[in-house]
């Protein structure tokens, strides 16, 4: 396991620059999910256009931020992200999965983070949220990527097996065989 090394400082320093001028605007949830290209965070690379990329956000933003001194990053993350995991809004969870999955995926080759989010808080929120999404929410393509990163993130697997089958089973019969509508 390697240790974590932020990256080159010339590399995220105007990403920092950008996340502190968004928080004095108070506008930190908005980067998080970036609808609004003024709170957005890409690189060039990003494979996500229309949101921030939360990679870019982590290792850009979140991780320097901390490690300069701002230790209440790390719990005003958990805060954004327990707001987005009670949020009835599939793209605002979906966000907070992607989250999750990719501090996984960094967890899986580096220890210690600069912070790391206890997903164990998360999970049983995301998927009580889950369970009341309006039907017409469940059939988008921000719904499949969400239950993606449910199968791919650990913490889903070990917490109440039958909820996250419940919700998989239910995802399956409605994303694949959708109500048919007749005309008449």
């Amino acid at each position: 396991m390697q240790t974590y090394k932020l990256k080159n400082k010339e590399n995220y320093k105007y990403f920092v620059k950008h996340y502190l001028e968004v928080m004095k605007e108070r506008r930190e949830a908005e980067a998080f999910l970036g609808e609004d290209i003024r709170y957005r965070f890409q690189q060039r690379n990003s494979m996500i256009t229309e949101y921030t990329d939360i990679q870019v956000l982590m290792e850009y933003c979140l991780f320097p931020l901390y490690v300069e001194g701002d230790k209440d990053i790390e719990r005003r993350t958990f805060e954004i992200l327990k707001e987005f995991s009670l949020s009835i809004d599939e793209k605002k969870i979906w966000q907070v999965t992607e989250y999750l999955l990719l501090q996984d995926f960094i967890l899986a080759e580096y220890k210690p983070l600069p912070f790391e989010i206890d997903t164990r808080k998360l999970v049983p929120l995301i998927l009580d949220t889950i369970e009341k999404l309006p039907n017409e929410l469940k059939t988008s393509g921000y719904y499949a990527r969400l239950i993606g990163n449910i199968k791919s993130i650990p913490s889903f697997k070990y917490y109440e097996v039958e909820k996250v089958e419940k919700i998989l089973k239910e995802f399956k019969e409605k994303y694949y065989n959708p109500p048919k509508v007749v005309e008449l």
